[in-house]
């Protein structure tokens, strides 16, 4: 017999399954001893969100000996000949629904089209980026109270707890995360008896808070230290990531994707800051504020973006060129200074200011240009139904005088 498992999952277990049939298993074996180039050690290749290769396990003794292969092995997840192991994957990941899942029994997963469909398109993702998504998928945020001050504990960066050898692939983000290294792959509502039902933030969120999680601004007492503070993203349908915020000298969050190693980068290579800044798999639900700078006296006008608003400002700033100056200039005397967004839940602030933008993450500032004004002019049209008709037409007024 030989148990195959997807690795591409970082909160749900990945969809695992049992091949029993003797001359199937077989022809198989056969097949990947004849390409040892598409083979390596599990923990060999990528290991970041997304699809990570197929690992072997062989359950027989009989096929180990006639084949000489290791007993546990990965296949297409970075060896040599890559094409020959995604091939033998994609066969696989297309006839999973005929064999035997070997999942946990309280997180059931279901070989259905839309699963092979999904892990048939991370297969073609060289480098996972996830999706943009809205709906049932995201639990709506309410702006905290402005007289609201939680206080957190932030631990140092200690990768070296979870990433050995007979600890790492036992553990999850959501141990990770909640920093309890319990060797059982947490699933949010396990241990209170009220697993998640569905895939969705809301519902992932409902089992978190069974656990004993508070929402963000519904503070723990000094009694509940240490208290850490974690990140919840989620691809609707089909799997969860949590990453746990570090301390404010390192300024970064942790993560460990699945029974990969904890790190603190994303799929770039790049640390990770979670912000309206730089999300990096799939898109969450934050309330981002936008301010039109523009009064001298009385108080600028202020809205909340919608949730494909925010998304939409996320794509465009990311795709934003460095500004190549290194004194960008953004105007500050009277008049039209341009629209300021701040997300409420995290220290971030992006200042649009004509072809202008800068980023903010708590010291860090980062200079881009956006040399047609997209997202000037896109914040311009998501302000008209929050502004009086006249004052809206004078700021346009100065948007395209600028422009000229």
């Amino acid at each position: 017999m030989l148990q195959v498992t997807i690795d591409a999952f970082s909160g749900r277990p990945n969809p695992s399954f049992i091949i029993s049939n003797p001359e199937e298993v077989n022809d198989l074996l056969k097949e990947i001893s004849r390409n040892r180039g598409s083979i390596t050690d599990v923990d060999v290749g990528y290991s970041g969100l997304g699809f990570r290769g197929a690992i072997f396990e062989v359950l027989s003794d009989e096929e180990d000996q006639a084949f000489d292969l290791p007993p546990t092995f990965k296949v297409g997840g970075g060896s040599q000949n890559d094409a020959k192991g995604l091939e033998i994957v994609e066969r696989l990941i297309r006839s999973m629904s005929n064999y035997t899942p070997a999942a946990p029994s309280d997180v059931p997963i279901t070989f259905d089209s839309t699963l092979e469909g999904y892990l048939l398109e991370l297969l073609d993702q060289t480098v996972p980026t996830g999706t943009i998504t809205e709906g049932d998928g995201i639990a709506p945020v309410s702006p905290p109270l402005p007289d609201v001050t939680c206080y957190i504990e932030r631990g140092r960066f200690n990768p070296g707890f979870w990433n050995a050898s007979h600890v790492i692939r036992r553990n999850n983000c959501y141990n990770y995360a909640s920093n309890w290294r319990t060797n059982t792959f947490a699933q949010p509502g396990r241990g209170a008896g009220a697993i998640y039902t569905s895939l969705t933030c809301a519902e992932v969120t409902r089992a978190a808070l069974a656990d004993g999680l508070h929402r963000r601004f519904d503070c723990f007492p000094d009694t509940e230290k240490p208290r850490w503070l974690m990140a919840l993203v989620v691809a609707p349908g089909y799997d969860y990531h949590w990453y746990r915020l570090h301390t404010q000298e390192e300024g970064f969050w942790g993560h460990k994707p699945g029974g990969t190693a904890a790190r603190n980068t994303d799929n770039r290579g790049i640390v990770t800051v979670l912000s309206l800044c730089c999300w990096t798999w799939s898109e969450v639900s934050v309330s981002v504020q936008v301010e039109l700078d523009i009064f001298s006296g009385r108080e600028n006008p202020t809205w909340i973006l919608t949730a494909d608003q925010a998304n939409s400002v996320r794509q465009r700033h990311r795709s934003l060129p460095d500004n190549p100056s290194t004194s960008p200039v953004i105007f500050n005397g009277l008049g039209y200074r341009g629209f300021l967004l701040t997300e409420i839940t995290d220290d971030c602030a992006i200042t649009v200011w004509r072809e202008t933008v800068i980023v903010r993450q708590g010291a860090t500032r980062l200079a881009k240009v956006d040399r047609e004004r997209q997202l000037e002019q896109f914040l311009l049209q998501a302000a008209q139904s929050h502004l009086e008709p006249e004052l809206f037409r004078w700021v346009q007024s100065q948007i395209d005088e600028a422009a000229e």
